[in-house]
């Protein structure tokens, strides 16, 4: 999951900001955000299963390995990955 992604692109392009230019036009302003793409809602749970988890595991990241497993997969680089490009992208910058 990268800047190009066409999941970037998509929140990007749904984006818009108070001078009505979306995220992939030239000057747009993402201080100035009058509508998100995306909106990460902070549910508090232990699973994000609304904010990021969707995007985890489309990116490859498992949980756990199944029912009654003793190890959660916290530590899997493509989980990693994903909260990165969450915390990246140029809309929250």
């Amino acid at each position: 999951m990268g800047r190009g992604s066409w999941v970037a692109q998509s929140i990007a392009k749904l984006s818009v900001d108070a001078n009505g230019k979306n995220g992939l036009e030239a000057g747009f302003d993402p201080k100035n955000v009058k509508r998100y793409g995306l909106l990460i809602g902070g549910q508090v749970d232990g699973f994000g299963q609304v904010e990021w988890s969707h995007l985890a595991v489309s990116n490859g990241f498992k949980f756990y390995d199944g029912p009654w497993a003793k190890h959660f997969h916290y530590d899997d680089p493509k989980l990693a990955e994903t909260i990165q490009w969450i915390s990246g992208s140029p809309i929250w910058s």
